[in-house]
C-alpha cells in the first residue's frame, strides 16, 4: 500500500519509502542473490535521506572475507548509486558478532 507521500506500508510493520523501497528490490533482485551463491548474505539496516546513505550488514561467508569490502563499497554501492537516484553512498554497519577475540580485530 502507498500513501500519499510515496511511502510504502506493510502490515504490522513501519512504512518505507519509495526510494527504500526501490533499494530492497534492488537488492532482492541483483544484490542477494550473487552473495547467496557463495554463502554470503546482506541485511538491510536502513537509508538515510539527509546524508542519502544506505547501511548494510554483510554476513555469512562475507563475514571476514577478504573482498567483502570492495564488494559492498565497489559492486554494491555502484549498482545502488546508478540506479537509484538518491542514493549516493553506502555504509557497512557491524554487531557485535562480526567482531573476533577482544573486539579489537574486526572481521569485516
Amino acid at each position: 500500500v502507498t500513501d500519499s507521500a510515496g511511502s510504502v506500508e506493510f502490515e504490522g510493520a513501519k512504512s518505507i519509502s519509495s526510494t527504500e523501497s526501490s533499494i530492497l528490490e534492488i537488492i532482492d533482485s541483483h544484490v542477494r542473490p550473487n552473495l547467496n551463491l557463495d554463502g554470503g548474505d546482506v541485511e538491510y539496516r536502513g537509508y538515510c535521506d539527509q546524508t542519502k546513505v544506505v547501511r548494510l550488514r554483510l554476513v555469512g561467508s562475507c563475514v571476514g572475507c577478504p573482498s567483502s569490502t570492495a564488494t559492498l563499497h565497489f559492486t554494491i554501492r555502484n549498482l545502488l548509486t546508478h540506479m537509484i537516484e538518491e542514493v549516493e553512498g553506502v555504509e557497512q554497519v557491524f554487531d557485535e558478532e562480526d567482531f573476533v577475540g577482544d573486539g579489537s580485530n574486526w572481521t569485516g
